[in-house]
């Protein structure tokens, strides 16, 4: 009977993250029972912010206003036409229309729309890499991905990238990175982009934490850079999950001056839900210029905090991270007190959960790291976390 079925969706698998954050809630009640203590959860990119009021107001005004009916094909045009102007005021890309925009249910629909328009050939991307890509939109999509290891402070190996590059048809490029936190500068881009040129090779640049960065340090759109004004054959995917706190509204685009892409993309989209909901895109249509200043204060006190509180730590070696609400640090030394252990069962028999490097390659790379999302902890949180991790790698 299974031989009936598409082959490769029998691999998809759900994302460990999903599986690790079920697994701590099984553990969660036992840990406070026995110790009196909060267990902390630090596995998911959940953020514990409110969705800005204004945005509600806004979604609910369009469905007094009956916009519940069949959404236009591809996006409506009043709100493509707002992200266009998203699109060249803050993230600097010329010369795009509403043709160039292609409206999707969240982030991930538009990143694995863009997977699947290269079926059964061979992608790459740089490790660690987000659990979903190889999880999900590989095998959906049926290619081959090659991952392509970062340095251990997370900085590029041209070698390495450049090495792959004759053999694949794509590269896909998460910036800011989940799970590392690194934001590409715009000369790493312009590198990675004239290489791709070189051999071909389309770029799908996945910008889902565009808002979330620190220090002064400037998100750089892929599509913004000089190097990719004549290269039409890059497809941005963003988000609205991150930015605006609002991670179950479901709404994201993807962006791309090749043609053809866009009429793929309009086709599949239209087949997987026949559009995004009409009252939602309305209502987000006066909401993308707002402030997230406050959010990016929020989000870097918290880096701040967690980071003096793991820099020093001997068994841990912290990167710090410059963009998303993550540390990806190595343990390894810091499990050499517990033999044949697993990293993930020390961690929440001691009222911590994360997720082990494991959940984010297929190809063996970084497993000795460990996720650590600050997205939905607190301040004293974060505190506790810091001195349990002191208190078990020291």
């Amino acid at each position: 009977m299974q031989e009936q079925f598409y082959k490769p969706l029998h691999n998809i698998e759900i994302s460990p993250i999903v599986r690790i954050a079920e697994q701590a809630r099984k553990v969660e009640t036992e840990y406070q029972e026995r110790t009196g203590s909060k267990f902390i959860h630090l596995e998911r990119g959940e953020l514990n912010l409110a969705t800005p009021q204004l945005l509600i107001d806004n979604i609910k005004k369009s469905l007094d206003e009956g916009k519940t009916k069949y959404p236009k094909s591809g996006g409506e045009l009043l709100f493509k036409e707002q992200l266009v102007k998203k699109l060249q005021n803050k993230n600097k890309i010329p010369d795009i229309t509403p043709n160039h925009i292609i409206v999707t249910a969240g982030g991930q629909e538009a990143l694995n729309m863009s997977f699947s328009l290269f079926t059964n050939q061979k992608m790459a991307g740089f490790s660690p890499i987000w659990s979903v890509a190889v999880e999900n939109f590989v095998p959906y999509s049926n290619v081959e991905f090659l991952e392509v290891p970062l340095n251990k402070d997370f900085t590029i190996d041209w070698q390495a990238f450049e090495r792959v590059l004759p053999e694949i048809k794509v590269f896909y490029l998460n910036n800011p990175q989940n799970p590392s936190g690194k934001v590409f500068t715009c000369e790493e881009l312009s590198r990675i982009i004239s290489s791709c040129k070189k051999f071909n090779v389309f770029i799908i640049s996945d910008e889902a934490y565009e808002d979330v960065i620190f220090d002064g340090t400037s998100h750089i759109s892929t599509m913004s850079v000089s190097d990719s004004f004549d290269y039409p054959d890059i497809i941005t995917a963003f988000t609205f999950s991150k930015s605006f706190s609002a991670t179950g509204i479901r709404v994201g685009y993807t962006v791309s001056k090749n043609p053809t892409v866009n009429k793929l993309l309009n086709g599949m989209q239209y087949t997987h839900t026949a559009g995004v909901p009409t009252f939602l895109q309305y209502g987000l249509s006066n909401f993308l210029d707002v402030d997230l200043s406050q959010q990016q204060i929020e989000f870097q006190k918290r880096r701040d905090l967690f980071y003096n509180g793991l820099k020093d730590i001997p068994g841990m070696k912290t990167v710090k991270p410059n963009g998303a609400f993550y540390f990806y640090p190595n343990v390894s030394e810091g499990m050499k007190k517990y033999p044949n252990r697993d990293v993930l069962d020390v961690l929440m028999e001691n009222g911590l959960c994360v997720v082990p490097g494991w959940g984010f390659t297929k190809h063996g790379h970084f497993l000795d790291n460990i996720r650590i999302s600050y997205s939905a902890v607190n301040l004293d949180d974060i505190r506790v976390a810091c001195d349990r991790f002191r208190q078990l790698f020291s």
